[in-house]
């Protein structure tokens, strides 16, 4: 199999698994039961979106170029994500009562970034052109911290009083 096919294939299984992802986060926006949640999910959905607009862009320019010329760094927007993040958790006390469906849903959405981490690491592996490389390798970081922001929200969630143990670093009875 030639490079160009190699890369197309590689690109089109990446769009299938963000794909998955956004349908995943969209069906977990309509079925969780508070706003914070939703909102939660649909941030990560647009996120799937903006992945795919740039796999969808790339395979395009393969098939016109024949060859990879994009140089792509960053995504997604970590920061708006991060932030949807903190205020769910800063507001999560006062007005949300926290379902096990809703934790199920992020520990499914967990396993997903990390199999998406996964995913690209071993197509960085195999890419053979330094532009795939930094592509994959871009969207497996990205992955990883969409897992590192749901797990702190999955934690603080299940166990809020651990959490602050853990991010305080101090006791709770303040000695």
């Amino acid at each position: 199999m030639a490079a160009r096919d190699k890369m197309m294939e590689a690109l089109n299984f990446a769009l299938k698994f963000e794909r998955e992802g956004k349908e995943f986060y969209k069906k977990a926006a309509r079925i969780t039961n508070n706003s914070l949640g939703k909102e939660i999910f649909q941030t990560l959905a647009k996120e799937e979106i903006l992945h795919m607009e740039n796999i969808q862009k790339i395979y395009q320019n393969i098939e016109k170029e024949g060859e990879w010329r994009e140089r792509i760094t960053v995504i997604g927007n970590p920061e708006q994500i991060k932030t949807v993040f903190v205020e769910a958790m800063e507001k999560i006390d006062k007005e949300i009562k926290v379902s096990t469906s809703y934790l199920d849903a992020l520990k499914k959405a967990m396993e997903m970034e990390e199999r998406g981490e996964k995913l690209y690491n071993s197509l960085a592996e195999k890419a053979i052109d330094p532009l795939e490389k930094r592509f994959y390798l871009t969207l497996s970081v990205e992955e990883r911290s969409h897992f590192l922001l749901i797990l702190d929200s999955y934690d603080y969630l299940s166990d809020p009083a651990g959490w602050f143990a853990q991010k305080e670093r101090s006791s709770l009875d303040g000695g």
